[in-house]
């Protein structure tokens, strides 16, 4: 179960809007829980074509009570719940816990990379969540992150069908 710490935070977090972008709904409907573990088997082969980041990866706060992302597409919809260390933006050298709500079908594999374009390895996850209390439509993971540098990260979720883009920005 996620405990709900409020934290001030002033995030530095940009959600990719591929179509259309929607704010966070403040009843959405509450999904069935996980019931086991999916298994990884391979990549998914089909994916929506990548979104890039608005001009200059500018702030923008979805959600700051809890600290929160949201995003939509034509094939899913994302939710990501901040688990920050410190109040303030994310930092160089920070490591973040994202659980995150997604639509969509089979497993969920995240990638991310730096402001430069390298991939990073998550510290751990994605880790399939049987239930919580983060009532988002989708199904629910938890990952971790590594901000070795400052600058503009994209992170990338994908499903067997559903695929969406994010970018936190990291202040030095």
């Amino acid at each position: 179960m996620i405990s709900w710490r409020v934290v001030p935070v002033a995030l530095s977090v940009m959600v990719g809007a591929a179509g259309c972008y929607s704010t966070v709904s403040t009843s959405p409907p509450r999904p069935e829980p996980i019931s086991a573990p999916p298994v990884q088997s391979s990549k998914p082969t089909t994916s929506a074509a990548p979104v890039t980041p608005p001009t200059g990866c500018a702030a923008t706060i979805v959600s700051a009570d809890p600290p929160e992302v949201h995003g939509v597409s034509a094939d899913a919809s994302i939710y990501g719940l901040l688990f920050p260390t410190h109040a303030g933006p994310i930092r160089q050298g920070d490591e973040l816990k994202i659980v995150w709500r997604m639509t969509g079908e089979g497993d969920l594999w995240v990638s991310y990379t730096t402001p430069d374009q390298q991939s990073r390895a998550l510290v751990f996850g994605p880790e399939p969540h049987g239930g919580s209390s983060y009532d988002r439509p989708g199904d629910e993971w938890g990952t971790e992150f590594r901000f070795d540098q400052a600058g503009c990260w994209h992170v990338h979720l994908q499903r067997t069908i559903g695929a969406r883009d994010v970018w936190l920005t990291v202040v030095a």
